[in-house]
């Protein structure tokens, strides 16, 4: 199964998460916080009023799903199904999602470097975090 945008699609997804975003931050402009519900209600109301746009976040939504989906399916032993690596056809590389008892030695490199990077990521911004709490005087203490 492969996963491959085209530059065109790309491009579409661009313009789609400039829109929703637009859509999100007038929805959060008068608030403090909002629910995920009611952010999602505010982008709804934003599509309605615009029928290309509802169209496209509709095409967006269920490509989310897909992808959520291949993300959280499990084997029997509870671990993940799916991971994404990137294949080399010729010059051309595409992200796909391969189910992991499919991988090889270099599939398991790939996914290993990608959570390696995301770990990092997440340590990276957990200390931002803290330390943007401290200089607000409020003291916190990572776990790690």
């Amino acid at each position: 199964m492969k996963i491959k945008d085209t530059d065109s699609q790309e491009a579409s997804v661009r313009m789609l998460d400039a829109e929703i975003d637009e859509a999100i931050l007038k929805a959060t402009s008068d608030a403090s916080w909002l629910s995920s519900k009611q952010v999602l209600d505010s982008v709804w109301k934003y599509a309605r009023k615009n029928p290309d746009a509802l169209s496209s976040f509709a095409r967006r939504a269920v490509y989310e799903r897909v992808r959520e989906r291949l993300r959280s399916m499990t084997r029997d032993d509870g671990s993940r199904a799916f991971e994404n690596v990137t294949i080399i056809e010729g010059e051309n590389e595409t992200r796909v999602y391969k189910q992991v008892d499919l991988f090889n030695m270099e599939d398991f490199e790939q996914a290993i470097r990608y959570h390696s990077g995301v770990a990092q990521h997440h340590l990276k911004r957990c200390a931002e975090l803290r330390d943007e709490a401290k200089a607000r005087g409020i003291q916190l203490h990572l776990r790690f």
